[in-house]
Order: C-alpha cells, then structure tokens, then sequence
C-alpha cells in the first residue's frame, strides 16, 4: 500500500501497485490498518520532537517548534494490536522515552496489562 497525501496533508488516500503495472486507486483500509498508519505517523513526528529537543541549547536546534512542549500525551497506542506487535511496540516507545534528556513529560494511558508491564520495565 502507498499513501497518497493533499497538498496540505488534510487527506491521505492509499493505492496498491500489482506486478502487472496495475494501480487500484483509493483503497479503504481496515480500521486496524488505520490505527497502525496513524502511530506510524505520530511516533515519527514524536522521534523528531525528541531528536530536536535533545539538543540543549534552543538557539542550536534545527526549529523552534517544540521549545513550549511540556508533554506528550499517549492514549492507549496498542488497542488493536496483537501481543507480539503490542510488546514491539512497548519496547519502542520504552527506548525513544528513554533517550530524551529534556525536561518533556510522557502520559501514556491503557487498559493493556501487557503493554504497561513491558513499558515500565
């Protein structure tokens, strides 16, 4: 599957290409499906936050954008997951929590026993 953003990125469509050069535009996508592109976007943009806020001194880093972000807020990432993607998912964001060195708080919420236990270790 490709994604397909807008010009302002308000709207995202997917296609599949074939082997055959065949393109099925604007594909629905399972729910489950949505829920991981949707992480997948968010962890990156959270990678960048904490890349750039690692950077001690405000004046060096590469933007300003994030020098008023106090927390990130996470609402249960693993609901439709399951348990083997649930515990990579758990080591990832353990680890990219763990490098920042900034001042930047993390909530994270679930109702997964599973997940809190791997991400608290």
């Amino acid at each position: 599957m490709t994604p397909h953003f807008n010009t302002d990125f308000s709207e995202v469509t997917f296609s599949v290409e074939r082997g055959n050069n065949e393109v099925s535009e604007n594909i629905k996508i399972s729910k489950g499906e949505e829920s991981n592109f949707i992480w997948s976007i968010f962890y990156a943009l959270l990678t960048q936050v904490i890349s750039v806020l690692n950077v001690p001194e405000p004046e060096e880093r590469e933007t300003d954008q994030f020098n008023h972000l106090e927390y990130v807020f996470i609402d249960d990432p693993v609901s439709s997951l399951d348990e083997n993607h649930l515990i990579q998912i758990a080591v990832d964001l353990a680890e990219l929590i763990k490098s920042s060195s900034s001042d930047i708080k993390f909530i994270i919420s679930t109702h997964n026993t599973l997940f809190y236990n791997v991400l608290y270790l």
